[in-house]
């Protein structure tokens, strides 16, 4: 179990004339994270569950989606930030982190099926509960397909590192992870692993070391079926699907991307707001969660941030 540092309520004053106006700011409780286990299609769902207790459960759930590969553990750092007032669970993908590996490898169709019925084992079954979604990467691609199949109980959408390939980028995509799967099977003794760490560190710069570490075992999980996720998110066409979405969207971009499937991303959302993501990569989520929350609390609550 894990628990944020408690932290006393704070309250923002505001003079107006001679009345004083104070405006309750939600305080960084003492909040848990737990684990679970559900049942779902693909076998056992494991999630993190953060929750402040039903006397400040006063705001929407939020349901959080990893990038592949990866885990749920990216978002133990920005958990206890947003559970202070709602309940926020983060689930791991089938076949990654602690789930249970699909007998075979799911679509994004299929990983959605799944994770739906996850979510209705913790109380937020998105045909029924008005919830946020939160993802990254592989985890966007899967909010943005839940966004779309529930588009009346899916209130607002946080996603970042989301390509939006056209037909010919998905091709290439799927090539790619073939090659690199067929260079990993035939490296008997596991130097692409040495060189996946050598990056990692070599990223890291002045950052701890610890949230690196955890990335670099979480993209090692899988084992052999690592791609499963990267082949469904290559193959899933997000271009066609965004354009179609209502629901206000908080876009991260990252300022280094050089991929025009990224980039092309705002163009296609209605509803969006761009800011610029305040550490290149998937990394942001774990090594700067105060300056993501800065932008994520004020727009889940419908405040200008």
């Amino acid at each position: 179990m894990i628990r944020a540092g408690a932290a006393s309520r704070r309250s923002l004053i505001a003079a107006a004339g001679s009345a004083i106006v104070v405006l309750a700011v939600p305080s960084r409780a003492e909040v848990a994270i737990r684990r679970v286990f559900v049942d779902a299609p693909s076998g056992q769902v494991h999630a993190r569950v953060a929750s402040p207790g039903a006397e400040r459960d006063a705001k929407p759930p939020v349901a959080c989606f990893h990038f592949t590969p990866g885990s749920s553990r990216m978002f133990e750092a920005v958990m206890p930030l947003l559970a202070a007032d709602r309940r926020v669970v983060a689930f791991d993908s089938p076949g990654y982190g602690d789930s249970e590996p699909p007998s075979l490898p799911l679509d994004l169709g299929g990983l959605a099926d799944s994770l739906t019925a996850a979510m209705s084992k913790v109380e937020m079954d998105p045909a029924r509960v008005r919830l946020d979604l939160i993802g990254s990467a592989t985890g966007a691609l899967i909010a943005i397909e839940l966004a779309s199949r529930f588009p009346t109980t899916v209130r607002r959408m946080v996603i970042s590192g989301v390509p939006a390939f056209t037909a010919a980028e998905r091709s290439g995509m799927a090539l790619e992870i073939d090659r690199i799967e067929a260079e990993q099977r035939a490296d008997s003794g596991g130097a692409y692993i040495r060189r996946r760490l050598d990056e990692v560190l070599a990223q890291r710069g002045d950052e701890p070391l610890a949230p690196h570490i955890n990335a670099f075992i979480d993209s090692l999980s899988p084992g052999a079926r690592w791609a499963d996720a990267e082949r469904a998110a290559a193959a899933y066409p997000a271009e066609d699907v965004l354009p179609q979405l209502g629901q206000p969207v908080l876009l991260f971009l990252n300022p280094n991307a050089r991929s025009m499937a990224t980039k092309r991303t705002p163009e296609l959302i209605k509803n969006v707001r761009v800011v610029a993501q305040p550490r290149a990569g998937s990394m942001a989520w774990q090594v700067a969660p105060e300056e993501m929350m800065a932008h994520i609390r004020p727009f889940l609550d419908g405040a200008q941030p």
